[in-house]
């Protein structure tokens, strides 16, 4: 009876690792190109695509010409880089108006919506300050205050 329990725990494993061996993928890798990244959020959509967000500013604590960049992972493995051009929304990223730059908590956060959009959410000190709708070609199409 041990050898029996031993020989099927030994099929079981081998089957298990095959398994996982067979349907494990090399890692993606790409090289960004542009300097000064910092990670926003991220979100997934349904069949599996991500939604990673960057800033790109020249200020840790304030946002100041800050640029927000999109990378598209799909299932397939292709990423599509999408930079947003928020210049005709200038309230959009909440300013900080405290003399300590520590009590200006500013984040933005992205939410899968339908394919091919996302909503990116500003918030100061977790208190939500504007909503924008954008495509995957960087196109806004909403904006909420």
């Amino acid at each position: 009876m041990v050898i029996f329990s031993r020989t099927l725990f030994f099929l079981i494993t081998i089957f298990t690792l095959s398994i996982i061996v067979t349907f494990a993928q090399e890692p993606i890798e790409y090289t960004e190109s542009l300097p000064g990244f910092r990670f926003g959020g991220s979100d997934t959509y349904k069949d599996g695509t991500i939604i990673l967000l960057f800033t790109q500013g020249n200020n840790q604590t304030k946002f100041l010409d800050t640029k927000i960049h999109l990378r598209i992972i799909f299932v397939n493995r292709t990423i599509l880089p999408v930079e947003i051009n928020y210049n005709s929304l200038p309230d959009f990223i909440p300013q900080c108006n405290s003399i300590n730059p520590l009590l200006c908590a500013t984040t933005l956060t992205p939410k899968a919506l339908i394919e091919r959009y996302v909503l990116i959410e500003s918030s100061q000190n977790g208190s939500p300050h504007k909503q924008i709708i954008i495509s995957w070609d960087g196109i806004i199409y909403g904006y909420e205050f």
